[in-house]
């Protein structure tokens, strides 16, 4: 529900995660354009091996690698939003097990703040029954629902910590 809430200029997609198969649900109800304009930042450990590692430097995968740190990883995802793209980022930073909602990283609510782009906060319910945290095999025909809240953009002088637990709030 909701992708058509997605702004038509550059926005952060902050949806919680439970499973692999988060992403393919996020990218399922979005209108084409935003899909063709939509990144996902995601950790290096998750590419490993050639041929991921191949297929996430053609694809839209903004990869941060322990080399080279935050900073400059955060720097890659600011350009591709100024640039016009979404950028899909996970605040929770891991997949959580049996669906509860973790704690949230602050990065994407400094960027949020840095740049003035809203974040789309989404909630996934029910991918964690598909596959869950350690399964191998998905589980089929598990009802999954995917709900795209209004954007929010942090308040004038809002700390990053509060707008953060502020979309924590909301998902």
């Amino acid at each position: 529900q909701g992708g058509d809430r997605l702004p038509d200029g550059p926005c952060i997609i902050a949806p919680n995660h439970q499973s692999y198969f988060d992403g393919m649900f996020v990218n399922a109800f979005m209108r084409k354009s935003a899909v063709w304009r939509t990144l996902y930042y995601a950790k290096a450990k998750h590419f490993g091996g050639a041929w991921k590692k191949f297929l996430a430097d053609r694809s839209n995968v903004i990869v941060a690698t322990p080399e080279e740190g935050i900073l400059q990883s955060l720097q890659k995802v600011a350009a591709a939003l100024r640039r016009g793209n979404n950028v899909v980022i996970f605040p929770e930073g891991t997949r959580s097990a049996g669906g509860q909602l973790g704690s949230f990283k602050e990065s994407y609510a400094i960027l949020a703040r840095e740049l003035n782009v809203p974040v789309v906060p989404v909630v996934i319910d029910g991918t964690h029954r598909v596959l869950p945290v350690g399964g191998w095999f998905p589980r089929l025909l598990r009802r999954v629902r995917v709900t795209y809240l209004d954007p929010v953009t942090p308040r004038e002088g809002e700390a990053a910590d509060s707008f953060n637990q502020r979309v924590r709030a909301l998902i």
